[in-house]
């Protein structure tokens, strides 16, 4: 405020002398900073309220001032009419229309027209050229406009990347206080510099840039128009230089964005008539013409008048500040001879005194050299051309010009030969600055004469402006381009040594100057961004060196650090934001695109550097630092440059994360660190990092951090758990125990431990049990290690000796004790000792592991302690000796229970899921490749009859690892890959030796994950091709895997699997060719897992090929098909691939495509059935076939569930299998089923056998003898989604029937780890759980419960459900309406519901009940369930259930009538029926609001039955909607559309889509398309449901012309708007983008598809229509596109 009012108080003056005095442009310039500086300092960050802004609104004073607008647009708005700048508030026309304003008072009124009033007052006639506007906005913008989506154009271009080396330099939005004040409040983070290297554009998903020809020929016509008018009419003489330029940027810059967007190559562009070349940047076409137009006759012309006005312009600096700036007789010129301390030595005593601050006095009342009131015209000419000659020689790299860049470079640089250079003359110092900025290149660098040359005269020239501050930092400021040039990477250092010496001259004795506290911190900025620009040049310290004083010599890498202990909070900030170039090599990128780490010792010794010089400045923090309040603001700044600095380290080094982690930890305790500051700034960078919070990055480092917590001598309960999200310290111990006891047991601090139980109230001895394993980890591996040499491990072995003999004393847990607990937790144990692996890159001999080519010399070390392979093996070898067994290795003694090796390889595999860490991921996947490697040494030996278990583990979870790669595999990434297929192959070569045809099962699965990887991942390439031939090419003879290969999906028809695909194929026909129908069988007769339906993508591929090339055979088999409708081969395979389609929906579009092509292949035949075969699991009809047992079969489905879940891609759910499974086998049921089970030919026994227990450890169910079991189901949240996902309701409401008490089944019981985890699994179950509390109701309380809120549910779902409201044809009507149901209850949770209701109706209530009797486990309205199940496409299911209301109203009333003795039946007979339908809609409509005869007109139209229509009252009843039905039924599409013009009755949403259809259908295309616009108008919100109908109406009125419907230009496409532009496309011969808007449409339709019933044949045929059609417009556009 104090600046604000300051501000007020000065302006009126200031503006009087800009109005009055006519000052010169360098007061002007000050002025205008001063009033810029008063908008921020009154609108900070743009505020333009009264309660935002600081102070009156003074934006319009900028007006007469300058031309700049930066900030005004901050503060202009449409409210801002009127402004008082006599006043410190702001009225609006609207705001003092009301009352009366102040009486005197100066308006300024604000508007375009002003601002064009002030910035633009010619009327020059050239004009008519676009005022060239920054960036290419005007090009962006026309070709934009030309797009058929003109906004997604918009957003493309702006995130274009632009050359902005040479463009001009943007004002800043911020002053230079404000950005530093809002880097110490650390809301805006930007520490993450290394980001991947992308050379080329990200263009929108989808590429949705598609040009409108007809508009884009109309703009090139224009554009081309003007251009020959600006030059045949006007002559050239006449015509400023600047509009000819103007015009060529424009036409260039069009061009260029065209091809920058795709839409044409450069070949087009260098044939089109805009241009002759164009590149792939917009502003690089720019550069591209300019230069063609520069010959070389002109250049040397423009050097020479250069050199010319060199000699004869230019004039001395004033004579007082030449005064000032005279040197000594001996110092007038420098030599490389001369000594540091001699280049700014100064003889004249006094004037190098420094001022209170510490800082060399600026000297002041002189004009400074760098103005340009000492320029003349011809000098400000001068400097002009010598900037565009320095661009053009650098632009020239890339391109192919007329003249010699290195003889123009040549030419320059004589301009500064000591003949015609004078230091004193302010041109000549502007001009040598100008061409240090300029000159250098890193794309084209300059020779090393040339180099030499430029910095000939910087010693000198330091030497004169020594005391000019302003000066010296502009020097140092232009010199940073040169220290490119200075690399000798490459080049002969000799050659550059020279120049190097002066270079690094000047910077030490800047440097000796800024120790000496005489450089002002502008200047020390400048020098640390000099010093950054050496580090990333030379970023080994291989000539970069400082003298800092006579006998020392520092590499810069030593001496930078310095500047964050400095005195001023601007220079340490600088520095600690310019930390990366000690950790990274700027100039080098990795293969991941990210830049290349430096050395790990270089990493470690940059960062112990940089917190020593952070923590000195810390410490500078005297009693005379002036006022209390001057001290805490200046404490302040240290903490946030310390805070800074550590978090830059953080995102900079991986390997140095952990010592940045600790250090701000330690900050906090012994700097002061603000905890929730430094948690808000770690939330911040473990969000970037992936981390899914801040608190699973910290606990990832915790052991680490604890650990060097104890090293320092702190205590733990000074601890700054608070960063860890606890609230006090006996939360910290009570959550963390198991990391803070091993750490002070190994210190054999006993009492800490027994403080820490106390505090938590556990025994301490208990405590001890808890955390043994981890406690043994510290002790083990050292008896194990018979390393003696090193001094350090020596130590900690005999620690470990002394702690292992006081856990054995009885005083502690006792000998007795240890060994139960070793045996009982032998698996935690080992697999505590696996999660220490960590393997160096360098070993020494005899210590080789096959891990070793997959380490990185860069990998981050984990958490101590950790050791390679060798001592790990050793470790768990002296493990397997404590056991006192005749086995000799860990495996053999581990399968004696075989449970062990799946806890263990579910554990890894847990560590490996959890951290979203690429290295620490790596590193969990080399621990999981050494255990399994130890597993299948021994695999012939059984593993305890685990081997069949252990081998699918292993096989699925590494395809899923690959499965699960990123796109572009590079550094970490591809070493884990490459691991994992090493495994992968070490696991097929020892199964198919030692496991006969256990690899057969999984065959398809391996060579199907495998296949796309060839031609993805060139580095994997050769080994995935061995395994791939090893497997298919060397096992062609195997018996075991012959028929495996068999069936094997073909091999890709490409040179790279010839061989693989020979092989197969003379397997697969080595009886004779297939037909049609044996390759669909061949096709049908492997079932994928549901996680993997990638791997069938070859097979899909050859299938739509078959489907293609055997039309002929496709007849046969349909002909063959009506016969015998059941056995329908087409049906089968048409049933197969929704199911695929289902499966691939959330995992890649690649095989929906290739689904659909296949489904587009057979189209729309006539399938001879109603319906498909009832989609019910494998699992139900073997459970059926095997037992009787109605609790045998739901063991056996629930275990076929289970046991699939066992190897699901979501470690989550494999480990909540394996609960499931072990309690489940644990029953008594679960034993009578293994039993029953191990005699039938099933092979899903071999599997669960590691989970088998002997009868003595049986589990005791209990039961639950509460009463009330089931009050805490009585919840209507429970039972109704309302606004939860489908997910989250569907296992709620599973796991509160698990948990309610009234399920008794031994095996349904034990669900709910699963249930927790798996929606799909809690929808299965869902029905058997109902289902088993009604069995076991004995009061019917259950029965009672559960229909009522089962009831509601179905109730809820016709809630706002009144009348059918499709009103399509059945040809065209939608599979998958969701017209009917209007509730907000997601389609996936009506389906669930249903299928319990289904379930229940299929088990008998009784021996001796009826079907009908069957139905009614529930009470239940059947008219709101068929509604429910018609919205849910169930067509069939929805008219049975019609018919079970209509059954029970009957049997009510003959109850009712019970002196009748023949009861009437509902029948279709003409007398009757219309009688009867109408009385039960009448019923219906009073009891739920739904008509049954409208209901049943849907269902029949639904299912293909339009004639029973008329059974249902069609044609004859009086209701509008009946009659309509029978009119388009009959095709009367004029009727239709007058009845439902008239009946305005009836809803809108199926008026409107009524009127919609007729319309379509009578032909009336224009009219449509009319009434489409209006709706849109009418309706905004609801014109995404019309989107789809207008583009069928448009493209099939052919009206291509029209604009994008369109809002949200980034959103999905539909069927017919992804087919109205495929057709706008191939009109326009537009190939690849036709081909890609037919696949968006078919994924599409394959989608929605998949997410309906296939129930009704009938309604798939619309989207195998459609499918058709895309297939064949997709053979259309090979054929013309060749």
């Amino acid at each position: 405020m104090r600046v604000c009012k300051l501000g007020e108080e000065i302006l009126p003056t200031v503006l009087y002398i800009w109005a009055q005095h006519k000052p010169n442009d360098s007061l002007k310039e000050q002025i205008i900073q001063l009033v810029q500086l008063q908008v921020r300092v009154h609108h900070p960050n743009g505020a333009k309220t009264q309660e935002k802004a600081c102070g009156g609104v003074v934006a319009p004073l900028l007006l007469p001032c300058s031309t700049s607008t930066t900030y005004l647009d901050q503060v202009f708005t449409e409210d801002t009419k009127v402004l008082e700048i006599t006043q410190s508030y702001a009225i609006t026309q609207r705001e003092c229309g009301d009352g009366e304003g102040p009486s005197k008072r100066r308006r300024i009124e604000l508007g375009w027209e002003v601002i064009r009033d002030n910035l633009q007052k010619t009327q020059n006639d050239f004009d008519v050229i676009p005022c060239d506007f920054p960036n290419l906005v005007l090009q962006k913008i026309l070709v934009s406009l030309t797009m058929k989506n003109c906004r997604a154009a918009l957003e493309f271009f702006q995130k274009a990347s632009e050359c902005m080396r040479h463009s001009q330099n943007k004002e800043a939005s911020l002053s230079e206080t404000e950005a530093y004040f809002l880097q110490t409040t650390f809301d805006e983070i930007d520490f993450f510099t290394n980001v991947p290297d992308n050379t080329t554009a990200d263009k929108l998903p989808g590429s949705r840039l598609v040009v409108n020809q007809k508009l884009r020929h109309a703009l090139e016509h224009d554009l081309l128009l003007m251009s020959e008018q600006l030059l045949n009419n006007i002559s050239l003489d006449a015509m400023p230089a600047e509009v000819l330029a103007r015009c060529a940027s424009l036409l260039t810059g069009v061009l260029g964005c065209y091809c920058y967007a795709g839409v044409q190559t450069e070949e087009e562009a260098c044939r089109s008539e805009l241009f002759h070349k164009a590149k792939n940047s917009p502003r690089k076409i720019l550069s591209t013409f300019f230069l063609r137009l520069l010959t070389s006759k002109l250049m040397n012309d423009l050097a020479d008048i250069c050199k010319h006005l060199m000699a004869f312009t230019g004039k001395s600096s004033e004579a007082g500040e030449v005064d000032l700036m005279e040197l000594d007789g001996e110092g007038s010129r420098m030599d490389g001879e001369k000594t540091v301390l001699d280049l700014f030595d100064d003889h004249s005593g006094d004037a190098g005194d420094v001022n209170e601050a510490g800082e060399l006095q600026i000297l002041t009342g002189a004009v400074s050299p760098l103005s340009e009131e000492h320029l003349t015209k011809q000098d400000l000419l001068l400097l002009d051309i010598v900037k565009f000659l320095c661009i053009a020689v650098t632009a020239a790299s890339v391109q192919t010009v007329s003249f010699r860049p290195s003889e123009i470079q040549g030419k320059l640089l004589m301009l500064i030969d000591k003949n015609t250079f004078d230091l004193i003359k302010p041109l000549h110092l502007q001009m040598y600055l100008l061409l240090l900025k300029e000159l250098p290149n890193e794309e084209n660098p300059l020779l090393e004469e040339h180099v030499e040359s430029l910095l000939k005269p910087l010693l000198d020239m330091c030497s004169f402006y020594r005391r000019d501050q302003e000066v010296c930092s502009a020097i140092l400021s232009n010199l940073l381009p040169v220290v490119t040039a200075l690399d000798t990477s490459g080049k002969n250092a000799g050659d550059l040594r020279a120049a190097q010496g002066r270079f690094l001259t000047v910077v030490g004795a800047f440097w000796q100057l800024a120790n000496k506290g005489k450089c002002t911190a502008p200047l020390r900025i400048a020098l640390v961004r000099c010093m950054k620009a050496i580090l990333q040049a030379d970023p080994h310290s291989k000539w970069a060196f400082l003298n800092v004083n006579d006998e020392e010599v520092l590499p810069v890498c030593d001496v930078f650090p310095h500047f964050l202990a400095d005195s001023s909070f601007q220079v340490c900030m600088v520095a600690a934001k310019s930390v990366t170039s000690l950790f990274q090599d700027v100039k080098l990128r990795d293969s991941t695109g990210l830049l290349k780490a430096l050395p790990l010792k270089l990493q470690q010794r940059a960062f112990e550097q940089l917190y020593m010089r952070v923590q000195e400045g810390t410490k500078k923090l005297g009693h005379d630092s002036g006022s209390q309040e001057v001290r805490l603001d200046e404490e302040y700044n240290r903490k946030s440059v310390l805070l800074t600095l550590i978090s830059m380290i953080l995102c900079c080094s991986p390997v140095c994360e952990k010592q940045a982690l600790f250090a701000m930890f330690q900050c906090v305790k012994e700097n002061g660190l603000e905890p929730l500051l430094v948690r808000k700034v770690l939330e911040r960078i473990s969000g970037t990092f992936g981390y899914k919070s801040v608190d699973d990055f910290m606990n990832i480092h915790l052991d680490y951090l604890v650990l060097e917590w104890l090293n320092c001598g702190y205590s733990l309960s000074a601890f700054p758990y608070v960063l860890l999200n606890y609230s006090n310290l006996e939360e910290f111990y009570r959550s963390c125990y198991k990391v803070l006891i091993p750490q002070l047991v190994i210190r054999d601090q006993f009492e800490e431990t027994k403080s820490i139980a106390n505090k938590i109230e556990i025994d301490w001895r208990q405590l001890l049990a808890h955390c043994f394993p981890k406690i043994l980890l510290n002790i083990l591996p050292y008896f194990a290690c018979q390393n003696q040499e090193d001094s350090e491990i020596v130590l900690k072995k005999e620690r470990a000796y002394k702690v292992y003999d006081m856990l054995e004393n009885k005083n502690c847990l006792g000998k007795q004790l240890m060994d139960n607990l070793i045996h009982s937790n032998l698996p935690e144990i080992v697999v505590e000792v696996l999660m220490t692996l960590h393997e160096p890159v360098s070993i020494n001999p005899g210590e080789e592991s096959a891990l070793t080519r997959f380490t990185g010399d860069l990998d981050p070390i984990p958490n101590p302690p950790h050791f390679p392979s060798y001592v790990i093996k050793a470790t768990l070898d002296y493990l397997s000796s404590c056991h006192k067994t005749k086995s000799k290795s860990l495996v053999a003694v581990l399968s004696k229970n075989p449970e062990s090796f799946q806890r263990i390889l579910l554990a890894i595999c847990k560590q490996t899921s959890g951290t979203s860490n690429a290295y620490q991921k790596h590193r969990h996947l080399m621990i999981y490749h050494f255990f399994v490697s130890l597993l299948l040494k021994e695999i012939k030996d059984g593993l305890g009859s685990a081997w069949a278990f252990v081998l699918r583990d292993v096989i699925y979870t590494i395809i899923h690892h690959i499965s699960n790669r990123p796109s572009l595999l590079k550094g970490v990434s591809l070493r884990s890959f490459l691991l994992c297929c090493d495994l992968l192959s070490c696991v097929c070569h020892a199964a198919v030796t030692y496991c006969e045809d256990a690899l057969g099962s999984h065959l398809h699965v391996i060579v199907g994950t495998l296949i796309p990887i060839v031609g993805e991942q060139p580095e994997a390439q050769e080994e995935v091709l061995a395994l791939l031939k090893y497997l298919v090419v060397d096992n062609k003879d195997n018996e075991n895997l012959y028929q495996a290969i068999k069936h094997l999906d073909p091999f890709p028809d490409h040179p790279r699997f010839k061989e693989l695909r020979t092989t197969q194929q003379n397997i697969k026909y080595s009886r004779g060719k297939f037909s049609l129908l044996e390759e669909i069988n061949h096709f049908l007769s492997f079932n994928i897992s549901d996680a993997l339906p990638i791997t069938r993508l070859e097979g899909l591929n050859d299938l739509r090929k078959k489907l293609e090339n055997h039309k002929d055979q496709m007849k046969d088999l349909m002909k063959a098909s009506q016969e015998n409708p059941k056995d329908c081969i087409i049906v089968k395979l048409m049933a197969s691939l929704l199911q695929l389609s289902k499966t691939a929906v959330n995992s890649t579009d690649t095989v929906l495509e290739a689904v659909g092509s296949c489904l587009g292949e057979i189209g729309p035949i006539n399938f001879s059935t109603t319906a498909l075969q009832h989609n019910k699991s494998t699992s139900y009809y073997s459970a059926v076939d095997l037992f009787e047992d109605r609790e045998l079969q739901c063991t056996f489905i629930m275990l076929s569930l289970i046991n699939n879940a066992l190897i699901d891609h979501c470690i989550e759910v494999r480990s909540a299998a394996a609960a499931c499974l072990k309690n489940i086998l644990a029953t008594k049921t679960g034993q009578t089923f293994l039993e029953m089970y191990k005699n039938k030919a099933d092979t899903m026994l071999i599997y669960l056998h590691p989970f088998r227990v002997s009868k003595k450890k049986l589990l005791d169910v209990s039961v639950n003898v509460r009463e009330n079991l089931l009050e805490d189901l009585d919840n209507t949240s429970l039972w109704i989604p309302q606004s939860r996902s489908h997910d989250v309701w569907i296992k709620t409401l599973t796991c509160a029937l698990l948990d309610s008490g009234g399920v008794k089944s031994e095996v349904l019981q034990f669900l709910k780890p699963l249930c927790e985890v798996q929606t799909d699994f809690c929808q299965t179950v869902l029905p058997y759980l109902i289902h088993d509390v009604l069995l076991h109701d004995s009061n019917e309380s259950g029965q009672t419960l559960l229909s009522t809120h089962i009831q509601m549910f179905f109730a809820t779902c016709c809630k706002y459900a009144t009348t059918p409201s499709r009103s399509s044809t059945p040809a065209n009507s939608d599979p998958d309406s969701e017209t009917l149901v209007c509730g907000s209850l997601d389609k996936i949770s009506r389906r669930a519901m249903l299928a319990v209701v289904d379930y229940l109706r299929r088990q008998k209530r009784s021996p001796s009940s009826t079907v009908f009797e069957d139905s009614f486990w529930l009470e239940l309205n059947y008219l709101q369930v068929a509604m429910t199940a018609q919205s849910c496409a169930a067509h069939f299911t929805a008219l049975l259930y019609v018919e079970i209301y209509a059954d029970k109203i009957n049997l009510d009333k003959q109850q009712k009538r019970s002196s009748s003795k023949v009861a009437k039946r509902l029948t279709f007979e003409e007398e009757s029926q219309n009688l009867t339908i109408a009385g039960l809609s009448e019923k219906s409509k009073e009891e739920t609001g739904i008509s049954l005869q409208d209901l049943l007109m849907d269902i029949y139209r639904s299912i293909g039955e339009p004639d029973s229509l008329y059974g249902c009252g069609g044609g004859r009843m009086l209701q509008p909607l009946a009659r309509i039905r029978t009119y388009e039924h009959e095709a009367v599409w004029g009727k239709a559309l007058v009845t439902y013009d008239l009946e305005t009755s009836l809803p809108p949403s199926t008026r409107q889509a009524g009127i919609i259809e007729a319309l379509q259908n009578f032909g009336l295309c224009d009219t449509l398309s009319i009434y489409l616009k209006g709706l849109e108008q009418e309706n905004p919100e609801c014109s995404l449901e019309l989107q789809e109908l207008r583009y069928q109406a448009a493209w099939r009125n052919m009206q291509w012309d029209q604009t994008s419907f369109v809002k949200d230009e980034t959103g999905e496409r539909g069927y017919h708007e992804s087919l109205y532009d495929a057709l706008q496309c191939f009109r326009d011969k537009e190939f690849p983008t036709f081909h890609e808007r037919l696949k968006c449409a078919r994924v599409k339709e394959v989608e929605e598809l998949s997410k309906g019933s296939l129930e009704s044949v009938y309604s798939l045929l619309p989207t195998l229509c459609r499918l058709q059609t895309i297939g064949e417009l997709e053979h259309t556009g090979q054929l013309f596109s060749g």
